[in-house]
């Protein structure tokens, strides 16, 4: 899929990159991730970033990382600094990296096998968003009710919304996501019909 023809929404964009390593240079790979990634940072837009390490569901590194529209996140892309810092990297790549883009619920959730999988069937995804927000409405119910009292029902209900997506998106998501990685992204022969 072509990326930015595919992409032409305006808000939040989530990019999953899939490294494979070469054996004896993850050492090397985690340094320079540390300078591309604080790179990055640098740049307009930038939201933030997840590392996922291999582990036993994938022998790849997975990085997430978030920008405030598809403007920003291209001239990341298509900046000098990346591309320098990307042909710094090809001395222990062992395959090309592989991407995925895009905005919505379905990269709320990251597979550990990265872009190979996909999002996981949708009634998971559902499950797991739902009882996700219910928790986070009664936990910010309590805790914003004693300093709304006197606001609006409608600006309460405003902030308290704000509040939960920030919290879903860059705290409580990615959190659940590695914890039930292994129910959300079972091999595909365990996966329901």
């Amino acid at each position: 899929m072509d990326d930015k023809a595919a992409i032409d929404a305006s808000g939040p964009l989530t990019v999953i990159a899939a490294w494979r390593i070469k054996p004896g240079m993850e050492a090397a790979f985690e340094a320079w991730h540390q300078g591309i990634l604080a790179e990055a940072a640098r740049f307009p837009g930038h939201l933030g970033n997840i590392v996922m390490r291999p582990g036993e569901a994938s022998d790849e590194y997975r990085v997430i990382f978030r920008f405030d529209s598809l403007e920003h996140l291209l001239a990341w892309e298509t900046s000098h600094a990346r591309g320098e810092w990307l042909r710094k990297s090809e001395h222990f790549r062992a395959s090309p990296i592989r991407y995925r883009k895009g905005y919505g619920l379905e990269f709320w959730f990251a597979s550990p096998r990265a872009a190979a999988d996909g999002p996981p069937p949708r009634w998971k995804m559902a499950l797991v968003t739902i009882v996700a927000i219910y928790v986070l409405v009664n936990l910010v119910g309590m805790v914003f009710a004693p300093f709304v009292g006197g606001l609006s029902p409608w600006l309460v209900g405003f902030v308290e919304t704000a509040v939960i997506v920030l919290l879903m998106t860059y705290l409580v998501m990615p959190a659940v996501t590695r914890m039930l990685a292994r129910w959300l992204f079972p091999a595909a022969k365990d996966a329901p019909p």
